[in-house]
């Protein structure tokens, strides 16, 4: 892991490695407004091949890896070579499985270009595509070569983008540090001089949880919070005219998962309460009808985190600490869901 300019640093990298021929991925976003902030004087990024894809979750599949693995054979990549993954949580995911999968593993470099992917997607070396439908139900556990943290590229970023990282921010605070969470909502409003400000520290977080627990077994599921309620609501938009975007999504699920770990017992409703209100100062929740919910829990159904056929849920105890392999029964479940309203 690595903080500050993903020029600089790449052109070092090829100074130290020049044998190494760079792969490009891109989606047209990052390829127009951060690759050429990549580029500086460097020989071997000047020469590099780029393989550009579309934007948007909707791409994140493996049609498009096919796609991208056979312009791999094409290009004769060896593993001798690396690919630079330029972009966010889509780019980053998908091109780390492309990576992790081709030849049997070839290096490549993570540097992710939104709040996301800068906070979450490219920290910790998870890597896959969404199937049928269903959020990052293929993919491997892969370390980069290297990961580089350029906040600069956030100056380009949508407002609502860097609203979708928050999210992530947001549930570091709720999953570790209280501290963290009351600095992260003392501003009214989500700016960029304040994000760029908080990058580190939740890096920071996600890592320290990350490097005890690389596989998942224990308490990197922490990281889950908001994300068993969040990727069904995520799933279930991804197709309509109002796609959420996953910090949208995991908002909401972390109000979902809060109410039913209010229900268990743990966290009290005062700080219940107070995470609510302050997520909904930022975040709209969607229309559920009730006749969505089946469908909802079908998805859930099929989390890859279900242990024993049961549902599973990171909860909060408090604001600033969380509790892995919680459960809930459908019906209270739908419950929570119904208290959106």
């Amino acid at each position: 892991m690595v903080f500050g300019s993903a020029e600089l640093i790449l052109a070092n990298y090829f100074e130290e490695f020049p044998d190494k021929r760079p792969i490009i991925i891109a989606d047209e976003n990052t390829f127009e407004y951060c690759w050429p902030k990549v580029l500086g004087s460097s020989e071997k990024l000047n020469e590099a091949e780029i393989i550009q894809l579309e934007s948007g979750e909707e791409h994140k599949n493996l049609e498009v890896c096919t796609q991208v693995w056979m312009a791999l054979s094409e290009m004769k990549l060896s593993r001798n070579d690396v690919i630079i993954n330029l972009g966010g949580g889509v780019i980053t995911d998908l091109g780390g499985f492309v990576a992790n999968t081709f030849k049997r593993g070839v290096s490549f470099i993570q540097v992710p270009t939104s709040l996301l992917a800068m906070v979450d997607a490219s920290v910790g070396g998870k890597v896959g595509v969404d199937l049928a439908g269903l959020k990052n139900l293929v993919g491997n556990f892969a370390t980069p070569e290297l990961v580089i943290i350029d906040v600069d590229f956030l100056d380009s970023l949508p407002q609502n983008q860097l609203k979708c990282g928050y999210a992530e921010v947001l549930k570091h605070g709720l999953i570790l540090d209280r501290g963290y969470w009351d600095l992260a909502i003392s501003d009214d409003e989500i700016t960029l001089p304040v994000v760029k400000e908080l990058v580190y520290r939740s890096v920071e977080i996600k890592n320290s949880i990350v490097v005890n627990d690389f596989t998942e077994q224990g308490d990197r599921k922490k990281l889950n919070f908001g994300h068993t309620i969040g990727h069904a609501l995520e799933t279930h938009f991804l197709g309509s005219e109002q796609p959420l975007l996953h910090g949208e999504a995991v908002a909401i699920g972390m109000i979902v998962e809060s109410w039913l770990s209010t229900e268990a017992g743990l966290i009290d409703n005062k700080e219940f309460e107070e995470l609510r209100d302050q997520l909904l100062k930022w975040y709209d929740i969607p229309e559920v009808n009730s006749n969505v919910y089946p469908e909802l829990l079908d998805i859930m159904r099929n989390d890859k985190k279900n242990v024993g056929g049961k549902i599973n849920f990171t909860f909060l105890d408090a604001i600033g600490t969380a509790r892995i392999n919680q459960t809930a029964s459908e019906a209270l479940i739908i419950k929570a869901l119904e208290s959106l309203k």
